[in-house]
């Protein structure tokens, strides 16, 4: 692991289940010693928590508040975050400079395979809806042009090499001080 003695920025990764939110929080954790959390398993999940996160240091999320916005939507569950929520807390993650993931697929059999390989056959009935709501968020988030967001398709030739790439020379950047004024990055 390398020892990077500056305030790097938070990560947040999100996408449907089994797009390989997990294998970037392993990687960031081992390259350059982050921390992690899955915000869907503690807090309260509402705007504050979500403000609250973003003032961590170092820190990779395995989801954040567009999933609690689309999962409840999706599970027909209590919202805690309407859509002016996810607007104030997608402006407080520029804000903070946080990075930003988001993962796709233009082929949900890749992410079948992967259920199936992992004998997790109930998200079968659930992935394509899930992919739908991620995308309509994709629409939407990618239209503010925002530096630090990274659209990915897993489905893409070298998709992951791509984001692997790009992740790292954005946080080298924080952790040598120089900031690049480029546009958002997208694969999709």
């Amino acid at each position: 692991m390398e020892s990077i003695m500056t305030k790097l920025p938070n990560v947040i990764f999100e996408g449907p289940d089994a797009t390989g939110k997990s294998t970037f929080i392993n990687y960031l954790q081992e390259k350059y010693g982050y921390s992690s959390m899955s915000c869907g398993k503690h807090g309260k999940n509402d705007v504050q928590y979500f403000r609250d996160l973003l003032n961590l240091n170092n820190f990779a999320f395995d989801r954040h508040y567009i999933s609690e916005y689309l999962f409840a939507i999706l599970y027909n569950r209590e919202r805690k975050l309407s859509f002016e929520d996810t607007e104030q807390l997608f402006k407080a993650v520029m804000d903070t400079g946080t990075i930003l993931v988001m993962f796709t697929t233009s082929d949900i059999s890749i992410l079948n395979a992967r259920f199936i390989e992992r004998g997790e056959y109930d998200y079968l009935k659930e992935i394509d809806d899930q992919l739908q709501l991620f995308n309509s968020y994709i629409e939407w988030i990618e239209k503010a042009n925002y530096e630090n967001l990274y659209i990915v398709d897993i489905a893409e030739p070298d998709g992951y090499n791509k984001v692997y790439q790009w992740l790292s020379n954005k946080i080298e950047e924080v952790a040598n001080g120089k900031s690049e004024d480029n546009q958002s990055t997208s694969d999709s």
